[in-house]
Parts: structure tokens; sequence; C-alpha cells
């Protein structure tokens, strides 16, 4: 049988056009379920963090009140009076359930029976020494932790408190205050995670974001749910799927689901494209036959068009786009749409490296490409820190818009100061700033660099602070920390998940500072100071103590 060339270009055409869809399709397909599944995972780990660093700050923050509460005049001699009867806590107490913000205020004794519960005087008596907290206090350590309290997630922050007369330092009381986590706390975590959030109690829904409904279905799907921590899995609400990851809380039997019905919409929306794809294919067979010549005439165009295009992308060319104009098109043409979304892709990944550098800095996105690996090097580090003064009462009184708005243009003013002086900003926490003074690249000036980059942060405020008060704007204002030490330095992290930071003693120290700072103060360590002591002048302050250091920290503040 003779073949004309017209016809053996057509079947060879139609053998590769369909090898081409088909395994097109399948890859299309495959990298989409990896896509559907990493991009819920990235969500879920996001979402946990954003969870792990809200409730530590909440119980950071209620640890410190019931510290300073613990310590006060009128409250110190009455904890360290062995069995003091109800009424008498009663009347001392009757006002700091309030000044601490608290639904749950407890004072027991050394052994963990209960003296007080504000709200619950039948409770007096009772023992409570089995509740994980109060096991962590009788062991004379400050803690806090979630604890389920009459049927309610509690996050709860414990002091042990001990006689200041006795040399055995025996443990007198422990002062217990804690905070409902309800349906504030679960849509905070969604604003901040854009995913829907329930706290669990076993298989019971304690606090969530959804809706009652839906609640009621989620508690049901629970009965039946694997609830280890990291388990995913996919649940019907009101007829429409949800992709839910499971986090249990550490130390207690309490998880947290993340539900996000993004993925699922994904992931059912690929059956249509697959249908879509087939239909397309098997039309474009059909045509093809029909107009077999016509197809055989106009493909050299494309294919050099598709040539000169690889040549482009080769020269990092990715603004480059094919243009094929085609009486009749065919897959070819579609061949030349999909070569310009794969340059346009590309293009787009060169503006995320971009956006990299802009969001971590050169010098640290650098240092972790070239690095890669999880690990660090111990290196001489500056550390700065700043923060704003009453920032979160402020940014109450603020739309999200204005406080994000506000945020940005004074953050902008001072990783200007920090770049100027060849610092890096390692991060932005909320309103802090901590920059890098000689990681990943180091000079033999970094602490003269830092409490100058400090200066101009300093100055550059005060400008910030004028413009704002020609708009009728309340004025900010700012601490800074600065402390000189060895660190480690390098990529810290998860596998999937990295940051080039620094951590250590030295490093905590600075953060320290920087809370210690008053408005407009820079205060720096002893090691910095004898540094710059020579180029800055400086005021020599009454030594401090800070937490986790056993002797008192001598300071100085930059003038």
């Amino acid at each position: 049988m003779r073949l004309t060339v017209q016809l053996k270009f057509l079947l060879f055409f139609v053998l590769v056009l369909s090898g081409v869809l088909g395994g097109a399709f399948y890859y299309l397909y495959n990298e989409a379920l990896k896509a559907v599944e990493a991009k819920f995972a990235v969500d879920f780990n996001e979402g946990r963090d954003a969870a792990r660093s809200l409730l530590k700050l909440r119980l950071d923050t209620l640890g410190d009140k019931v510290q300073v509460i613990a310590k006060a005049p009128q409250i110190r001699p009455l904890l360290e009076t062995p069995d003091v009867d109800y009424a008498t806590i009663q009347f001392s107490f009757s006002d700091f359930k309030d000044a601490l913000g608290s639904d749950v205020l407890i004072v027991s004794n050394g052994e963990g029976r209960i003296q007080y519960w504000a709200d619950q005087p039948q409770a007096a008596g009772q023992t409570i020494r089995d509740w994980p907290v109060i096991q962590e206090a009788l062991k004379a350590r400050r803690t806090w932790g979630v604890q389920v309290i009459d049927s309610a997630l509690v996050m709860v922050a414990a002091v042990p408190v001990f006689s200041a007369a006795d040399d055995q330092r025996s443990l007198n009381a422990i002062l217990l205050a804690g905070r409902h986590i309800n349906e504030d706390i679960a849509d905070e975590i969604r604003r901040i995670s854009s995913m829907e959030v329930a706290f669990t109690h076993g298989r019971r829904l304690m606090a969530s974001t959804l809706h009652s409904r839906e609640r009621t279905l989620l508690e049901k799907s629970l009965e039946t749910s694997d609830l280890r921590d990291g388990s995913t899995q996919d649940v019907s609400l009101r007829g429409e799927t949800h992709r839910c990851g499971f986090y249990v809380l550490p130390g207690v039997e309490v998880g947290m689901l993340f539900l996000s019905s993004k993925d699922a919409v994904l992931h059912e929306s690929l059956q249509p494209i697959k249908n879509g794809i087939t239909l397309a294919a098997a039309v474009g067979l059909l045509f093809s036959i029909v107009v077999s010549y016509l197809i055989a005439r106009g493909q050299t165009r494309p294919i050099r068009a598709l040539v000169q295009g690889t040549k482009a992308v080769e020269a990092c060319d990715f603004k480059h786009r094919i243009r094929v104009v085609q009486r009749f098109p065919d897959e070819l043409g579609d061949l030349a749409a999909s070569f310009n979304e794969m340059i346009a892709d590309l293009e787009e990944k060169e503006k995320m490296q971009s956006v990299l550098h802009m969001g971590l800095g050169k010098e640290i996105a650098e240092a972790m490409l070239k690095s890669g690996a999880l690990g660090g090097e111990e290196r001489k580090v500056t550390m700065l820190f700043s923060d704003l003064r009453g920032f979160t009462a402020l940014s109450e009184k603020l739309t999200p818009h204005q406080v994000i708005t506000m945020l940005n243009e004074y953050m902008t003013r001072m990783a200007i100061c920090i770049d100027e002086e060849g610092g890096v900003v390692d991060k932005f926490v909320g309103d802090e700033i901590m920059a890098l003074f000689g990681a990943p690249v180091a000079h033999a000036d970094d602490a003269e660099r830092a409490v100058r980059a400090g200066v101009k942060k300093r100055e550059a405020l005060k400008k910030f602070n004028e413009e704002r008060a020609g708009r009728g704007e309340f004025e900010i204002r700012m601490g800074i920390g600065i402390n000189t030490g060895r660190v480690v330095a390098g990529n810290m992290g998860s596998d999937n998940r990295r940051n080039y930071t620094v951590i250590g003693a030295a490093c905590n120290l600075a953060s320290r500072l920087c809370a210690n700072a008053a408005a407009s103060q820079i205060l720096v360590s002893e090691s910095t100071y004898q540094e710059i002591k020579d180029i800055f002048p400086s005021k020599k302050l009454d030594p401090i103590r800070v937490k986790n250091v056993a002797e008192p920290v001598q300071i100085y503040e930059v003038l």
C-alpha cells in the first residue's frame, strides 16, 4: 500500500498529538493533585504556627500579669500566710480578677488544695493537684498552658509563691489565672491563617469559627475521624467539601482543626477539565484529518516561532511571546499558546525570586540559597531590636487597614536606616523589628554600625511623627535595645520551611534590652558599649535584672 507524504505526516501528527495530549494531561492531572495537597500542607502549617504564636503571646502576657500581682505588696504577705481563710482572700482579691482580664482566678495552698476560687466559693477545699499546670507549679516553676476547667477550654498561668522568711523556700501558695479559649480567639486565628478554625477536646467541639449548623455536622464527623496530630481528611459541610487538618496542642488532650474549602473546590474542578481536554483532543484529531493539507502546510511557521521562543528563554528573555497567525488554528497554535503560558510562569518565578530578595534582604536570601541545608555557625553578631510602645492599645483604636498602612510606612523608614549601615532585617514580628549586623556578612565595626542605625531610626521616627502630626495623626513611640555577642547563625526550621536567623543568649539579651527601653531610648549592653564608648555619647544606668540571667546586667543609654 502506497502512502503519500501528506498522509504519512498526518498519521505521524495524529500519533504524536495523541501522545502529547495524553501525556500532558496525565502529567498535569498528577501535578495538580500534588499541588492541592502541597497548598493545604502549607496553609495548615502556617495556620498551626499562627495559632502557636497567638496562644504563646496571650499566655506570656497573662503569666506576666499574674507574676506582678503575686508580688504586689498587698497580696504577697497574704499568699505567704499558710491556710488563710476564704473571706480574707476574697476581700483582698476582689479587684484583681478584672485587672487581670481573666475568667478564672484560683488560689491554692502549697499542696494544691483550693483556698479561693473567684465566683465559686463552694470549690474551697477541693484539690487540683492533678492539673498539669498545678503539678508544674508544685515543682516550684512558673508555668502556663491550656486546661479544661468546668467543661471549657482555658489558657491558664500558675505562679508559685514561697515564704520569704523560710530559708528552705517552702511553697506556701499557688496563684492561678485563666482566660477562656472562645470564638474570639478562634476568629483571630482565622484572620491570620485565612482558614476556618475549631478547638476540640476529645471528639467534642469547644470553640470554632463555623456556624452552628456546620459545627453540628463537623462534630458528627469527628466521631469516626482520625484525630492524630498532623492527620488530614475531607469532610462535607452543608454540601461543600472541606479539607481538614488536625493539630494536637502539646501536653494536653486538646486539638485544633483547620478547614479550607478552596483546595476541595480545586480538586473537584479537575474532572470537568479532564472532560474538556478529552473532548478538545477528539475534535482536534477529527478536524486535522479533514484539513490535513492545511495543517501540513501551516506547521512550519509555528515551529520556527517555537525555536525562536526557546532561544529567548535560553537567553533569560521571559518577556518574549510567540505570535502565530494561522488561517485555520490547530494544535501547533495551541502549543504556541501553551509555550507563552510557560514563559509567563517563568517570568512570574523570576518576580518571586525578586520578592524573596525584597522580603528577606538580598544578603539573607543569597545566604539561604547558597547554603540550603539546615544548620549554622557560631559568630559574633550585633543585634538590634526595636518595637513600638503602647502599640496594642493604639491598634485597637484603628481599623486593620489603618494599622497595616501605619506599620508599612514606619517599617519602610526604619529598614532604610538599617540598610544604610550595612545591616539586614532578620524579621518583622508585629511592630517589632529585628536587625543583624555581622550576619551573614561581617564588618569590623558592626557594633558602631548598629548603634548608628539606632540613632538614625530615632531621628527618622521624629520626622515621621512630624509628618503624622501635620495629618492630625497620633504620635508613635519606639524603644531600641542593642547587644553584641556570639550567637549561632544559619538556616533554621524544618525541611520544607526555613529561615536564616540567629539564636543564643546574646540575642535574647538584645530583646530584653528593647523591652526595658523607654520611648525614644536606646539601651546597649556592656559588650556593645565597650566598642562604641569613644564614638557615641552615652550614659551609664543602674544595672537591671532580666529573665534567665542570674546576675544584674549593666546597661548604658546612647544619648
